[in-house]
C-alpha cells in the first residue's frame, strides 16, 4: 500500500501522539511496512519510541534548516528548505505507506504545502492522503475540526479519519453530534474511531514516557520493567479496541490482503 497519513488535531493535548502510537503498533501487528516521521520538533515522543536513532536526543547531529545531514527529520515551518524537505514525504508515499506525526498549530503551513502541487500530483499518482484528526470534543477542538473540513470539502484525495478521544471526555462524541457541524462531519469523514480511556495511573504513564517504551512492549508478560500484570491487560484491551475499529473500517485493507495472499 502507498499513502500519506498525517496525525493532527491542531490543539495540543488531545491524544494525537497516543493515536499515532496505536496506528504504528497496528501496522507492526499486521506486518504492514511503513515509514514513520515525527514532525514535532520540540517533543518528538512518537519518534523517540519507534525511531530512537533518529529522534532521541536530537539524533546524531543537531537539526538546522538547509542542513543536508538532517536525515529523516522533516518539519513543517516557514523555512523554505523545510518545505522542500517535506516534499520527500510525498515522494516516499508514492511507493509506500508513510506515517507523519504532526505538532499542533501547523495546519496553515501543511495546507499551503499541499496546495503547491501536492494535491494535484496525488490525484495523478493515485496516492490517498489521510488526516487522522483527533478531537476531545471541546468547543475549541470542534471549531478547529470545522475549519479543517471546510478546507478540504472539495477534495477527492484528502480523506479524514475522525478520532474521538473519549478517554479525555465521555461527552466528546455527543458534543460533536450536537454541534453545528454534525452533518458535515458525517458526510466528509471516511471513518470515526472512538478512542477509549487508556486506564493507567499517572505514575505508570510517566514511566512509559520516561523509558520510551512502546505500548505493545510494555504489555508483554516478560517485560516487568514498567507495568504490573493488571496494567498490562488494560493496555492489551486498549490496543485491541482501537485495532478492531481500524479493521472494521478497512483503512489498511489492501495492504493486509496483499500480505496474506
Amino acid at each position: 500500500m502507498k499513502g500519506l497519513h498525517f496525525f493532527t488535531g491542531e490543539k495540543g493535548g488531545v491524544g494525537k501522539s497516543l493515536t499515532a502510537q496505536t496506528v504504528v503498533e497496528y501496522c507492526q501487528e499486521k506486518k504492514i511496512e511503513y515509514k514513520l516521521f515525527d514532525a514535532d520538533r520540540t517533543s518528538p515522543d512518537v519518534g523517540e519510541i519507534y525511531e530512537p536513532s533518529i529522534y532521541l536526543n536530537g539524533g546524531k547531529s543537531g537539526y538546522q534548516p538547509n542542513n543536508k545531514s538532517n536525515g529523516n527529520r522533516i518539519y513543517f515551518s516557514e523555512e523554505a528548505e523545510d518545505i522542500f524537505l517535506a516534499d520527500n514525504l510525498f515522494a516516499l508515499a508514492c511507493e509506500q505507506l508513510v506515517l507523519v506525526n504532526l505538532p499542533a498549530q501547523v495546519s496553515v503551513i501543511v495546507d499551503a504545502w499541499l496546495a503547491r502541487g501536492i494535491l494535484e500530483l496525488a490525484e495523478q499518482e493515485k496516492v490517498d492522503i489521510y488526516f487522522w484528526f483527533i478531537t476531545d470534543g471541546s468547543p475549541e477542538s470542534i471549531n478547529l475540526l470545522s475549519n479543517f473540513l471546510s478546507t478540504y470539502k472539495d477534495s477527492n484525495i484528502v480523506k479524514t479519519i475522525l478520532v474521538v478521544n473519549e478517554g479525555l471526555s465521555k461527552q466528546a462524541i455527543e458534543n460533536i453530534n450536537n454541534s453545528s457541524i454534525a452533518k458535515t462531519v458525517k458526510s466528509q469523514t471516511t471513518a470515526t474511531i472512538k478512542m477509549p480511556l487508556l486506564f493507567l495511573s499517572s505514575q505508570e504513564k510517566k514511566l512509559l514516557k520516561e523509558k520510551r517504551i512502546s505500548l505493545l512492549s510494555a504489555s508483554k508478560r516478560e517485560n516487568k520493567e514498567v507495568l504490573n500484570i493488571i496494567a498490562k491487560q488494560r493496555v492489551i484491551q486498549f490496543l485491541r479496541n482501537v485495532h478492531e475499529q481500524i479493521d472494521s473500517h478497512n483503512i489498511f485493507e489492501s495492504k493486509v490482503e496483499a500480505k496474506t495472499n
